[in-house]
């Protein structure tokens, strides 16, 4: 018998092919938004003498994220559904208290504190 939790949480989930399909144009919007912004931040946080270095360990993290998530996620999946997506929301939840501390911290006015590279 599933919890009262399990079937509110599951009310989130698209659950047609339509719904499914709008989900899909908001992740592919969000690429197209967050890839070139990405590459542009961590260009500008890297020393200019190491910014090759920097761009390098940024890819590498998606590369990484591509071979090991899929098959971890499937088994897990296949064990426990739940459980993966309980993993995945502290996952998130972690990541996202670690970073916004440094995020506000940055001065997020327009105004940067770094000098142009010339």
């Amino acid at each position: 018998m599933a919890s009262p939790l399990w079937e509110d949480l599951r009310a989130l989930v698209a659950e047609n092919v339509s719904a499914l399909a709008v989900t899909v144009i908001i992740w592919t919007f969000g690429e197209m938004v967050f890839s070139p912004v990405g590459a542009a931040y961590i260009a500008d946080i890297a020393p200019v003498d190491l910014r090759g270095r920097y761009q390098a360990a940024w890819a590498f993290t998606f590369s990484l994220g591509l071979m090991p998530a899929p098959i971890g996620g499937t088994l897990l999946y296949s064990v426990a559904p739940s459980v993966l997506w309980v993993i995945c929301l502290g996952v998130c939840v972690a990541a996202g208290s670690w970073r916004a501390p440094g995020y506000w911290s940055e001065g997020r006015d327009g105004a940067s504190s770094r000098r142009p590279v010339r």
